[in-house]
């Protein structure tokens, strides 16, 4: 009897010990499964959208999903600048674990120069604005020593770089203004010629005339004449007492 327990109870122990071993190996089956093949690198997920992310963003989800994020290059767009504009393999591609994935961002909307302008009509300069993608937001008259209806300046100037599609300042000239001419008539020639510069004018014809009335080299006559309106920078004609040789 006790014989017969004996090889009941191995039978028992041998049978728990063959099932246990069964489920020893195929626990291990199960994980081998599992896990050998990202040992491997051949498990794969799909790529995210990085699309409209910042580079940082888009590098802390690939993290997330053991991805390799690769900068490929930066390209002019609508996009802010440092926006992801496009990648590859695109979104949804299943690739395998530490398979690169390679972005493009954005340097920001394309730039233009602005053309100088000075000189040009207002007709002309808002055709050749409209052709650098530029656009006129206003025009402002001022007086200047340019021909009248005439493109004096922009703002921003001539030659900055603006983003395309900016709007620009343009400043047409109204023409020299006019201001009143200096008396200058008994004044010695040097010092006529300072009055008449710091005025913003300069001397034109000088001409001398033989007078007792005057000492030699006092301005008898000006043209035009003291208090007469006159475009600044223009010339001022000189009559200068001169002697008898």
């Amino acid at each position: 009897m006790n014989e017969e327990m004996r090889k009941e109870n191995r039978s028992i122990w041998v049978t728990i010990g063959i099932s246990a071993g069964v489920a020893l190996l195929v626990s291990l089956l199960v994980t081998a499964a599992f896990n050998i093949p990202s040992l491997l690198g051949l498990f794969n997920r799909p790529v995210p959208q990085f699309e409209g992310m910042t580079l940082a963003e888009a590098q802390k989800v690939s993290q997330k999903y053991r991805m390799v994020l690769k900068l490929a290059g930066e390209e002019s767009s609508e996009l802010d600048e440092g926006v992801i504009i496009s990648q590859n393999p695109e979104a949804g591609t299943r690739i395998k674990r530490g398979e690169p994935v390679s972005v493009v961002i954005s340097s920001g909307k394309p730039t233009v120069s602005i053309p100088d302008l000075k000189g040009f009509d207002l007709v002309h300069a808002t055709e050749m604005l409209q052709a650098a993608g530029l656009f006129v937001e206003d025009v402002v008259s001022e007086h200047d020593s340019v021909d009248e209806d005439l493109i004096i300046g922009t703002s921003p100037s001539a030659g900055q770089r603006v983003e395309k599609g900016s709007m620009i300042t343009l400043y047409v000239s109204l023409g020299p203004s006019e201001i009143d001419v200096p008396k200058v008539t008994g004044k010695r020639l040097s010092d006529a010629k300072k009055i008449l510069e710091d005025k913003g004018f300069t001397i034109g014809d000088i001409r001398y005339e033989v007078t007792t009335e005057y000492y030699q080299g006092i301005i008898m006559r000006q043209a035009p004449a003291a208090g007469q309106k006159a475009a600044k920078g223009s010339e001022v004609d000189l009559v200068v007492a001169g002697v008898l040789r």
